[in-house]
C-alpha cells in the first residue's frame, strides 16, 4: 500500500491511496469516496479489492480544496463534507477521476465503484470516462445527470430501508436510465442495509457483496459473478 501524487489534466495535484495485489492483477478498481474524504473506511475498501486481485486506488477528490480531508460521520463532518462537495464541478471531478484511471490502467480494464456523492461521480465517469464497468452505491444527485448516457455497464445498489438517503429516488432514476440505455443493469436493493448497514460507511460493503449482487442481477447477461467486470 502506498500514497501517490497524481496530476489532473487541469493542473490539479491530488493524492491517492493505492494498494496492489499479489501476483498478476485481474484489472483495476477506482474507489470513489463519500463526502468524508479518503478515510479509514475507504482505505479498507481499497484493501479489500486488492485482496481480490485488483490494483485498487482511491483518489482524494477534495485535495484541490484542502489536503488530507478525513472527516467524521457526525454533524460537523457532514457539514464540512457538504461544503467541499458544493465546490466541486463535473469538469473538476472528471479531471481527478481520469488521473486515477490513467494511473492504474496498466493493470488492464478499469472498473469504478462509488458511494453516495462518489456514486454520482461514478455514474458521471461511466458517461464520460474510459472505464469498463461501474457500480453506484446509493448515489446522490443522480437526477442532475439523467441527460447523460452511460458508455459502459452500470449497476445501481440501494438500500431497501434507510433513513440516511432517499433510496426510492435512486431506484427511480436507475430504472429510468436503464430504459434509455442498454448498458444499465437493473437496480439492486441491498437488503443488508436494512439490518444495521445503513450508515454512510462504505467499508461495510465487501467485494463479495458486490459480486453477489452483480451475479444475481445479471445472470441473464452471462456474468459469472467472479469480478466487477462483465464477462469475467
Amino acid at each position: 500500500m502506498t500514497t501517490l501524487q497524481l496530476r489532473a489534466s487541469d493542473g490539479n495535484t491530488l493524492s491517492a491511496y493505492v494498494v496492489r495485489p499479489e501476483g498478476t492483477p485481474r484489472g483495476a478498481i477506482v474507489v470513489v469516496q463519500e463526502i468524508f474524504g479518503v478515510n479509514s473506511h475507504v482505505r479498507r475498501v481499497v484493501e479489500q479489492y486488492a485482496a481480490e486481485g485488483y490494483v485498487a486506488i482511491a483518489p482524494a477528490m477534495f485535495d484541490r480544496f484542502e489536503k488530507d480531508v478525513d472527516l467524521g460521520y457526525d454533524a460537523k463532518g457532514i457539514e464540512q463534507g457538504v461544503a467541499f462537495m458544493m465546490r466541486t464541478t463535473n469538469a473538476s471531478t472528471l479531471a481527478d477521476l481520469d488521473a486515477a484511471i490513467t494511473t492504474v490502467s496498466h493493470a488492464g480494464r478499469v472498473g469504478m465503484v462509488g458511494y453516495c456523492w462518489g456514486g454520482r461521480s461514478t455514474y458521471l465517469a461511466a458517461c464520460h470516462a474510459n472505464i469498463a464497468a461501474a457500480v453506484v452505491y446509493y448515489g446522490g444527485g443522480l437526477p442532475q445527470l439523467l441527460p447523460d448516457t452511460p458508455r459502459c455497464p452500470v449497476m445501481f445498489t440501494s438500500a431497501s430501508e434507510t433513513r440516511t438517503f432517499r433510496s426510492a429516488t435512486s431506484i427511480r432514476c436507475a430504472t429510468r436510465i436503464r430504459r434509455e440505455s442498454s448498458t444499465c443493469i437493473p437496480p439492486v436493493t441491498d437488503s443488508t442495509a436494512a439490518s444495521g448497514r445503513t450508515s454512510t460507511r462504505p467499508a461495510r460493503s465487501s467485494p463479495s457483496d458486490a459480486r453477489s449482487n452483480s451475479s444475481a442481477s445479471t445472470s441473464a447477461r452471462g456474468n459469472r459473478g467472479h469480478s466487477p467486470f462483465p464477462g469475467r
